[in-house]
């Protein structure tokens, strides 16, 4: 089955459109998440990340902090950028050309939405004494989750939707997204734990990151039809 087999009388926007409608409402959705957690830190926001950084804070182990350290690497760009470059490189070498241009796209797009979100909130890194790593710059969002999910769920997504065209199973798209979720998830922890995000940075990032995965699912299908 070639790429786009299926699809051809699916409407789709053109990807110009799609891509600069991903970035506008990515950015307004998620600045004006982060502004609204600054504004109200000393409300609901701040109890809420006094709450669970002070349940990571209890959780010290010497043998969760290797563990936490490889769960964070997962969400690291130079962690990302190989796991994409193979994935695309197999995906071109099947002739899936499509495939392989929107993760590349979920990558660079998720790292650019991330660094304007941050630039427009600019929200302080947490002053933890419980910090287990150094990271700098702004807090709001964390890239790692938005990336990661924005990565690891194109991928998940583009597997499932040729297994779905050629099998139409969702038990196997059950068994890839729930591994992906678990992870991101688990990224999101190791970033609270080691002291570098507020809890609600990574629920930004969450945000950030299926902002753009949304948005590189209608890239796909603009790519399709081509």
């Amino acid at each position: 089955m070639t790429q786009g087999e299926g699809s051809q009388s699916s409407p789709s926007l053109p990807l110009p459109a799609v891509l600069l409608a991903g970035v506008a409402v990515n950015w307004v959705v998620t600045s004006v998440l982060g502004r609204v957690v600054e504004q109200t830190k000393e409300r609901r926001s701040t109890n809420i990340d006094k709450q669970v950084t002070k349940l990571v804070k209890d959780t010290k182990s010497r043998t969760l902090n290797p563990v936490m350290s490889v769960l964070s690497a997962s969400g690291e760009p130079w962690t990302l950028y190989p796991v994409a470059g193979l994935v695309a490189a197999r995906w071109l070498a099947d002739d899936r050309r499509g495939d392989a241009t929107t993760l590349a796209l979920a990558l660079a797009g998720s790292a650019a939405t991330t660094k304007l979100v941050k630039q427009a909130v600019d929200r302080p890194r947490p002053r933890l004494s419980i910090r287990r790593s150094n990271s700098s710059g702004s807090s709001f969002p964390s890239q790692h989750i938005a990336m990661s999910v924005a990565t690891y769920g194109t991928i998940a997504y583009l597997i499932n939707r040729r297994r779905w065209k050629e099998h139409k199973g969702r038990r196997a798209a059950l068994w890839l997204w729930a591994p992906v979720a678990l992870l991101c998830g688990l990224i999101g922890w190791s970033r609270i734990y080691q002291g570098v995000h507020h809890p609600t940075d990574v629920l930004g990032g969450w945000v950030t990151g299926l902002i753009w995965l949304v948005t590189c699912g209608l890239a796909s299908r603009s790519l399709d039809n081509r």
